[in-house]
């Protein structure tokens, strides 16, 4: 594990993440933010596993996650989603994580986020769905609320977490 990056504000740190945070004090942190390798059919390089098997693999990050976490804190995933092999349909497994995560793992789901995107990069349009989940480690919290809102063209580009830079 060594330090890949460091500032006034932070670090990042390249490494085993679970031994990384092994070491973190319990109930040491507000927020965390985080976008783990997603359940998809096909294997990529950095070692992703399917999605009926992913609440397993996950529920360990999970249970540390929940330790280092603040009463007080969020816990935000961005995850996406996937297709059940050979059929038109989608896999659940992301609701099934925040299921697992609520029932099992002492977390409560503030609200979700559904993230859509056009990607153009392609010679054919595709469009793709994720899904951020908000989680809280108290059953009562209070946060700002505001009425979704879309996002188009430049302003997309300069939206954070739902709400835009300059009002």
């Amino acid at each position: 594990m060594r330090t890949f990056h460091k500032t006034k504000l932070g670090e990042i740190v390249l490494g085993d993440s679970l031994d990384y945070l092994a070491d973190v004090q319990d109930e040491s942190v507000d927020l965390i933010i985080t976008s783990p390798p997603f359940g998809l059919v096909r294997k990529k390089d950095y070692g992703n596993v399917e999605s009926h098997e992913y609440v397993d693999w996950f529920k360990p990050f999970g249970t540390e996650l929940r330790r280092i976490l603040k009463q007080s804190g969020s816990l935000v995933i961005d995850i996406g989603g996937a297709w059940i092999p050979g059929q038109p349909t989608r896999s659940l497994y992301h609701f099934e994580l925040a299921i697992m995560l609520c029932r099992e793992l002492g977390f409560y789901l503030a609200q979700e986020f559904l993230v859509e995107s056009l990607e153009t990069s392609q010679p054919r349009i595709r469009r793709s769905s994720g899904l951020w989940l908000q989680m809280f480690g108290v059953e009562t919290f209070s946060f700002l609320r505001q009425r979704p809102r879309q996002f188009w063209g430049h302003e997309a580009k300069t939206a954070r977490f739902g709400f835009l830079d300059k009002p």
